[in-house]
């Protein structure tokens, strides 16, 4: 059996209902013995005018230095 669950959340609010959700969901999935859990995070942002150099460079630094594997910027 399969468990899945997507959800878009306000970038507002976000620490906030990613801990709900790790608390209510992901806590009680992973204490399950043999069951396997896997977490997966998409961040999309688009900018009508184009991000600047230094943002670009600060948030390519950072997804590096978090262990993005899959990241960048396009047109």
């Amino acid at each position: 059996m399969r468990y899945y669950g997507v959800v878009v959340i306000d970038p507002q609010r976000a620490m906030r209902d990613l801990s709900h959700i790790a608390d209510e969901i992901i806590v009680r999935l992973t204490s399950l013995p043999g069951a396997d859990v896997k977490i997966t995070v998409e961040i999309e942002s688009v900018h009508g005018d184009g991000f600047d150099d230094t943002t670009v460079r600060t948030i390519n630094e950072i997804s590096h230095t978090l262990n993005i594997n899959s990241h960048g910027f396009e047109d």
